[in-house]
């Protein structure tokens, strides 16, 4: 919850990661605190659950939420497949 900038008191799904196909290509929007400076957010696909990969991605400006967070947003590459697909963002703690 602290890499989401969420209450750790209270459970909700509001504010939790959305994924959405946007001009053929996966965006991924997370709300992160600016001051978290020692994470690493890394989105994620899979087409079973299983294996997971890296998804070659680009980070879009942070749109500043005023409250000490911000937007993030990531786009990735173009969607190719009918298949179903699975996403995730992955949130690394870097090394001190």
């Amino acid at each position: 919850k602290y890499a989401l900038a969420l209450d750790p008191k209270e459970a909700t799904r509001e504010g939790l990661p959305e994924v959405r196909i946007e001009g053929g290509a996966v965006v991924f929007s997370f709300r992160r605190w600016k001051k978290a400076v020692d994470l690493d957010y890394v989105p994620q696909q899979s087409a079973d659950l299983l294996g997971w990969a890296a998804l070659e991605s680009e980070f879009l400006s942070p749109v500043d939420q005023g409250d000490g967070t911000e937007l993030g947003q990531v786009t990735g590459g173009a969607v190719e497949s009918a298949e179903r697909q699975f996403y995730r963002l992955q949130v690394l703690k870097m090394p001190e």
